[in-house]
């Protein structure tokens, strides 16, 4: 019996009898035993078995990105994914899922040398700076041979008497052939990075393909799931099949009492795949989840996921899934 209770705070200050309120007090028990919070949070995750899940979570690479996620409402509250930002929901599903290895994308050895130790957006964030420093090295030598064109023009050799221009012209040639080729120098790097970047972008593309059919594969039993390439923006559709096997999307589709139990159905098939316990899961927008909601999301998981989830998932009761069917 686990609860997290929030009380007013009302302290009496010295030399007052009257009581001011003092902030909110947070109680932690569990099984009646009263915990610290730090020792609440490690229970928990004992009990609903986010201890290794956790660690994996910030080895990944999407560590940041997973942050944002509270676990313990991740597996407790169906709703729960639907109100994570696209951002986050994609990153849990890659996670789930593994990512797709890069390497199997031909690339060049520049490109494959950058994507070693970072993601798509680091590279090119990178690349674009680097551009654009080499436009603004390019601009400040333009300025420079300009500038300098023009000083020349109203200088006067002070021992011949001629202008400068005349008299130095060898040395005057020789200073604006030297900018001309470091800009020379500096158009072909720009021109590579260009083309690097080009490559980067055609290369992220390939791998949201790849991505999104893995991602599909491991979910196309309880959701038609599609990571869709909007402008290099990679957003999240998911889809449920209703009751006569057409696919509705989350939005229009999951605030029925069905695609409630459809998102319940996912979320169970998700704690699988990461390979977290059953536990427990709390309906937080069902007014009331009576046996026809329980047999229902039973009957789904048998014909989605077979027969055999008598011998894997718990049994859904009141508030809780039990063991055994």
């Amino acid at each position: 019996y686990v609860t997290k209770e929030v009380k007013e705070k009302w302290v009496t200050k010295k030399s007052s009898n009257i009581e001011v309120y003092d902030g909110d007090e947070t109680t932690y028990t569990v099984n009646g035993t009263q915990y610290i919070k730090r020792d609440y949070d490690n229970l928990i995750d004992r009990i609903f078995g986010l201890e290794s899940i956790k660690t994996e979570a910030k080895d990944s690479k999407d560590a940041e990105q997973l942050k944002k996620i509270d676990w313990f409402n991740l597996v407790t509250t169906p709703l729960y994914f639907k109100k994570l930002d696209n951002k986050t929901q994609r990153a849990l599903l890659i996670f789930a899922v593994d990512d797709y290895d890069i390497s199997q994308i031909e690339m060049s050895e520049p490109l494959e040398h950058l994507m070693q130790e970072n993601t798509f957006d680091d590279v090119k964030k990178q690349i674009k700076s680097e551009i654009t420093s080499l436009k603004k090295k390019i601009e400040t030598n333009n300025v420079k041979i300009s500038t300098f064109q023009n000083d020349i023009d109203t200088l006067v050799c002070p021992k011949c008497g001629v202008s400068y221009k005349d008299a130095h012209q060898d040395v005057i040639d020789k200073k604006v052939n030297g900018f001309e080729k470091e800009n020379k120098s500096l158009l072909k790097q720009q021109t590579l990075q260009e083309s690097l970047l080009a490559e980067t972008e055609l290369v992220e593309k390939e791998y949201l393909v790849r991505l999104d059919e893995k991602v599909r594969d491991v979910f196309q039993e309880v959701a038609f799931i599609s990571i869709i390439d909007e402008n290099m923006n990679p957003t999240l559709q998911i889809e449920f099949k209703d009751q006569v096997g057409h696919w509705v999307n989350m939005e229009n589709g999951i605030n029925t009492g069905d695609g409630i139990l459809r998102l319940a159905l996912f979320m169970v098939y998700l704690k699988m795949i990461m390979l977290i316990p059953q536990s427990i899961i709390f309906f937080d927008s069902l007014e009331t989840l009576d046996e026809t909601n329980f047999r229902e999301l039973i009957s789904m998981q048998e014909q989605v996921l077979g027969t055999q989830v008598k011998n894997k998932l718990k049994t859904l009761s009141k508030y809780n899934i039990q063991e055994g069917l």
